[in-house]
């Protein structure tokens, strides 16, 4: 993806922001994601997370960090700079044509057409023509490899105003529990596994996410779509952690992994992983993700029991620490 030629060039349909479907010929296909501003720009503070632009920067972290996270559910993504004029404009579609322009400062512009930023106030410009981006391999024909996609049960309102069920109801997973495919199998656990990984990303902007069909409910989740990552490096979403918060649950492997990466030995690695299934099985009544963090945090009893699916039912103190590990990589 990073040297092969490009053969043709095309908008790809549905978004709120442009994206181009690249084509290298030989049924090779990547997702181009175009840099839009630098890379220390962070999210404005008024904006949204549904208002947000993507970033090319955050799908390639993003690749990265699923694979040291041991996940390896995101499509492999590297950057590439391109020549706008030899390597988009040529080779474009007559649709994407229509909206190339030169700016006043003698660069080569292109818009696009999409619901959001795709006019010419917010065009994806050359310097003059050099154009840096993502792009990111493609999964294989669904007619071959059908997936299905799911409404993500922590989505967001995506209102100004209004929010979701989740974010008012501290006992939303016990609702989310009795409904398939939750309700048995690794699903539940998987999400566990992508709102900790959304939630080192920062990406609140998960909105959908796919399986594959051909595993039925075995199939892991697909990573995808992380656009919107990175946006505020400084700052810790801790409502991304509302289905581990509520759920009080997290993959084995999953926790291991970020003990492994912790710079810390106060968390005693025995307080979790005891022997054989047996794990610890705390209270956890109002984890709510907006709660102050003191209140959310606050210990309380737990006692220990058979966990399924190799799957560590965790808060209380045990809760607490996690939170401070994935929040600073130092547990108190």
């Amino acid at each position: 993806m990073a040297t092969k030629p490009i053969l043709h060039v095309v908008q790809k349909d549905g978004g709120t922001q442009l994206k181009l479907v690249i084509d290298y010929g030989d049924n090779m296909q990547a997702l181009f994601k175009p840099m839009r501003f630098p890379r220390e720009q962070q999210t404005l503070p008024n904006h949204f997370y549904f208002t947000d632009f993507e970033r090319h920067t955050a799908e390639i972290a993003s690749f990265h960090l699923d694979r040291l996270l041991g996940f390896r559910r995101a499509m492999p993504v590297n950057g590439r700079t391109l020549n706008v004029t030899t390597e988009i404009y040529q080779i474009a579609d007559s649709e994407l044509l229509k909206t190339f322009f030169v700016s006043p400062a003698g660069n080569l512009c292109f818009h696009g057409k999409c619901s959001y930023y795709c006019d010419t106030a917010h065009a994806v410009c050359g310097n003059p023509d050099t154009l840096e981006g993502s792009f990111a391999a493609f999964l294989p024909d669904k007619a071959f490899a059908a997936r299905k996609a799911w409404r993500h049960p922590w989505r967001r309102s995506y209102h100004k105003r209004k929010k979701a069920q989740w974010e008012h109801d501290s006992d939303y997973c016990t609702l989310v529990k009795e409904i398939p495919p939750y309700n048995e199998g690794r699903r539940l656990i998987d999400l566990m596994d992508m709102a900790v990984f959304d939630f080192l990303t920062g990406n609140m902007d998960r909105h959908h996410y796919e399986t594959f069909r051909i595993f039925g409910n075995d199939s892991f989740t697909l990573h995808l779509d992380h656009g919107r990552g990175f946006g505020k490096p400084f700052h810790d979403e801790m409502s991304i952690l509302a289905p581990l918060l509520q759920c009080c649950v997290i993959r084995r492997t999953t926790l291991s992994t970020l003990l492994r990466f912790s710079i810390s030995d106060t968390l005693n690695v025995r307080e979790i992983q005891t022997a054989g299934h047996r794990i610890y099985r705390p209270t956890c009544k109002n984890a709510n993700p907006h709660q102050s963090k003191n209140s959310r945090m606050r210990p309380s009893n737990s006692v220990s029991i058979m966990g399924p699916h190799g799957s560590v039912s965790l808060c209380g103190k045990v809760c607490q620490r996690i939170l401070w590990l994935l929040s600073y990589g130092n547990p108190i």
